[in-house]
């Protein structure tokens, strides 16, 4: 295994190409942590159950998995990069803004459906752009564009909470989309004149069919991809549930004031923000499996600690442990992913993980909804943290040279 020279990442070329990508990464973030945000209200404004919460997340994780399948073919045989992180900030920009005019429940359904292809559209490009740009600092390069997810992730519905004390929820979301519009802006002419044209294939920009087939099928083909793409959707389930039900339950249990649960969640990303850069350089150092093994480890811990807070301050306090190690992991695992992949298809590698990943991940909202409306909001938790723990055993099939990264 061969890591990246000590500080590397600090002395690599392009940091502000690096950080642009984490930028536009962090706006269709702010589009999707708003939607999450927002959950609570839309249930008690169309008196939807935690089942029926829990459908609108699966939607928005059908659509992505449709979107992670097709889009990754598309990225690595177009060659193209730029013009697919301009359409994802469009698409999601563009449902925001609708949201605030959704009067029904089926609409609603299109728009949610609509965030989750277009936020999912921007990783295939984004991630293989980033990892064959800079292949010898992947750790470094994907914890900068994680942490843009966190921070996307961390503004959105600590802003949104105090908007929604002067405006409604639908108000507040056309409100919150104005940002995501400057953010395309930015990137498109910031980025786009280095857009590549494609060339002949072999050098990574650009494929044909049958050259992109005989590739993939390489991926499927190799155990450590296979066994590591499962482990991050099983740790993907966990994800999905603690982005879901944390915000339910800071408003039906904790009775948290709008301001207070965003403010709650954006506590919870930056604990991801920073264990996403400390994680990520370190794993360029000492390995990606050691990093992965010890995050998956203390996110199974925190998760059933939390369950038994009931002061508010100190749930506070748990849930941004919770942010911290339950991120960290995130950009190592992609890094990992990475390593592995031929450099050609790097976009096609990162839509079937994120791919698998929804798929694992549509089961979530509505096994967890039915949990909640059964027994109780609490007891769902205690399911996230077998995920995890399941999860955590799995990490046991990643062991041997060929499931070592390599840059």
């Amino acid at each position: 295994m061969s890591t990246a020279e000590p500080q590397s990442a600090f002395k690599i070329e392009g940091q502000g190409t690096i950080y642009l990508v984490g930028f536009g990464h962090a706006s269709t973030h702010w589009v999707h942590a708003m939607m999450i945000f927002l959950f609570p209200y839309m249930k008690q404004d169309f008196g939807l159950s935690y089942t029926e919460v829990g459908f609108l997340s699966m939607i928005m994780h059908i659509s992505a998995l449709a979107c992670n399948f097709g889009s990754g073919p598309l990225v690595d045989m177009s060659g193209r990069r730029i013009i697919f992180l301009m359409l994802s900030l469009l698409g999601t920009g563009a449902a925001l803004f609708l949201f605030g005019i959704a009067q029904s429940f089926l609409f609603v359904c299109l728009l949610v459906a609509m965030v989750g292809a277009a936020n999912n559209l921007w990783h295939a490009p984004g991630i293989a752009f980033l990892s064959e740009t800079f292949p010898k600092n992947r750790g470094y390069v994907l914890a900068v564009h994680a942490t843009g997810a966190n921070l996307g992730d961390a503004a959105s519905p600590f802003v949104a909470g105090f908007l929604l004390l002067i405006l409604t929820w639908q108000e507040t979301s056309m409100a919150m989309s104005l940002p995501v519009f400057v953010a395309l802006a930015i990137v498109t002419f910031a980025l786009m004149p280095r857009e590549k044209k494609p060339q002949a294939s072999g050098d990574g920009r650009g494929m044909n069919l049958r050259d992109y087939g005989r590739g993939l099928g390489t991926i499927l083909r190799t155990p450590a991809i296979r066994n590591l793409t499962l482990v991050i959707a099983v740790r993907g389930m966990a994800q999905v549930g603690v982005v879901l039900f944390v915000p339910l339950y800071l408003v039906d249990i904790m009775e948290f004031s709008p301001e207070g649960q965003g403010t709650t969640m954006m506590l919870m990303q930056i604990g991801g923000m920073v264990a996403s850069m400390i994680a990520g350089t370190m794993s360029d150092r000492v390995g990606r499996r050691p990093v992965v093994f010890a995050g998956v480890t203390a996110t199974t811990v925190v998760i059933v600690g939390i369950t038994f807070i009931s002061h508010d301050l100190l749930f506070i306090a748990g849930v941004s442990v919770l942010g911290f190690v339950l991120f960290a992991v995130r950009p190592v695992m992609q890094g990992w992913m990475m390593d592995l992949t031929p450099r050609e298809l790097g976009g096609s590698a990162t839509s079937v993980m994120f791919g698998v990943q929804a798929l694992f991940g549509a089961a979530v909202p509505v096994l967890g909804g039915i949990v909640a409306d059964t027994w109780g909001l609490i007891e769902v938790f205690y399911m996230l943290a077998g995920f995890m723990l399941i999860a955590n055993v799995m990490m046991f099939t990643l062991r041997g040279e060929d499931a070592e990264a390599r840059t």
